[in-house]
C-alpha cells in the first residue's frame, strides 16, 4: 500500500466524522451517517486514483469485480462499513467505561488511551465480520464459502443504513445536547479542508492526463490468461494471471508496448487510459451530488450555529 494512501485514510475518517459530529447528529445516528458521508468524500478520490494510477486492483479477482467508474463495489462497501464501525466505537467506548467505572468517572488520559487501543484493535475485525455476515445472507452462502461484493449488497447496506439513521431521528433531539453538538466544534477546519480536497479533485478532472502517467510497481502477474485458479471464496474461478489481450477492466491501465511484461512478472511498467467522456460524466455526477450533498450538511449546521450565538448575545 502507498504511504500517501494511509494518510489520505485519516482525511476520509476525519471528514465524515467532523461532518456527523457538526451536523449535530444523535449518538446513535452518527455510525452510519459517517459511513454514508465517507462514501461520499472517498469516491471521488477513489476514481481519480485509480485512472492515475496511484494506486490500482487486480483485473480479474473477484473481490475486485463489479466496479462503479473503475471503483470496486468491494471497496465502496468497506468505506461504508469501517468508517461507520470507527465512530460507533469511538463512541460507545467512554459510554462502557463510565459505565464500569461508576460514580466519579471523569475521562481522561487513561481513558482516552483505551478509546485509541479499542478504535485500533476492533475496528478491521469488527468491519470484515460484518461484510462478511452481509455478504453471506445476501449471496445465499456459508462460510467459509463466503459469495463476493455486488451492487445488490452495495444497495442493500446504504438504504439499511438510511434506514437506521432515519429510525433514530438523524437530529440530536434534545436542545442541550444539540446545542454543545453544534457550538463545541471549530468549523473553520473542517470547512477548509472540505475547500481543499474537492478542489484539488476538480483540478485533477479537468486538467489531469492520466495517459502521460507512468506507473512502476507490482502488480497481478503476467501469464496465459486462459490459466484458471479457484479464488479466495473457495468456489469462484478467476483469470490467474493477467495478459495484455484478454483483460476485464480495459479501461484501467494500459501495457507500454515497448516494455511488456514477460509470463512470470510481478514487477513491470504500465501506464494510464486517457479520459472519456462517459468518466468524465461521472466523475463530474460524483463531485457535484457528493459536494452539493455535504454542503447543505455544513451549512445548515452552520446556519443553526449562527442562530444560537446570536441569540445569546
Amino acid at each position: 500500500m502507498p504511504l500517501y494512501y494511509l494518510c489520505y485514510l485519516s482525511v476520509r475518517l476525519y471528514l465524515p466524522t467532523a461532518i456527523a459530529w457538526l451536523g449535530g447528529f444523535s449518538n446513535p445516528s452518527q455510525p452510519p451517517m459517517t459511513g454514508l458521508v465517507a462514501v461520499l468524500v472517498s469516491s471521488g478520490f477513489d476514481m481519480v486514483g485509480l485512472k492515475m494510477l496511484w494506486f490500482t486492483f487486480h483485473d480479474s479477482d473477484n473481490l475486485t469485480n463489479p466496479r462503479i467508474v473503475g471503483v470496486p463495489v468491494s471497496l465502496i462497501m468497506f468505506v461504508c462499513v469501517s468508517s461507520s464501525t470507527f465512530v460507533y466505537i469511538f463512541n460507545k467506548t467512554p459510554v462502557v467505561l463510565e459505565h464500569i467505572a461508576g460514580p466519579g468517572y471523569r475521562y481522561g488520559y487513561c481513558e482516552s488511551i483505551c478509546t485509541f487501543g479499542a478504535v485500533a484493535l476492533l475496528s478491521l475485525p469488527l468491519t470484515i465480520l460484518q461484510m462478511a455476515i452481509m455478504q453471506c445472507i445476501l449471496g445465499y452462502t456459508f462460510a467459509p464459502k463466503i459469495a463476493p461484493p455486488s451492487m445488490m449488497m452495495l444497495l442493500f447496506m446504504m438504504a439499511m443504513y438510511i434506514a437506521i439513521a432515519l429510525s433514530y431521528g438523524m437530529y440530536e433531539q434534545r436542545p442541550d445536547k444539540r446545542k454543545e453538538l453544534l457550538l463545541k466544534n471549530n468549523p473553520i477546519l473542517l470547512v477548509l479542508t472540505v475547500c481543499i480536497h474537492y478542489t484539488f479533485l476538480t483540478y485533477m478532472v479537468i486538467f489531469g492526463k492520466p495517459e502521460n502517467h507512468i506507473s512502476v510497481g507490482l502488480q497481478q502477474e503476467y501469464g496465459d490468461c486462459n490459466e484458471k485458479v479457484v479464488d479466495y471464496t473457495g468456489y469462484l474461478e478467476r483469470n490467474k494471471y493477467i495478459c495484455r489481450e484478454k483483460r476485464i477492466n480495459w479501461d484501467a491501465f494500459e501495457f507500454v508496448d515497448s516494455e511488456i511484461p514477460k509470463a512470470g512478472d510481478k514487477w513491470y511498467k504500465i501506464k494510464g487510459v486517457a479520459k472519456t467522456d462517459e468518466w468524465v460524466f461521472g466523475m463530474t455526477f460524483t463531485l457535484f451530488t457528493s459536494l452539493t450533498f455535504i454542503s447543505l450538511l455544513i451549512a445548515s449546521a452552520l446556519y443553526e450555529r449562527s442562530l444560537i450565538t446570536s441569540r445569546e448575545e
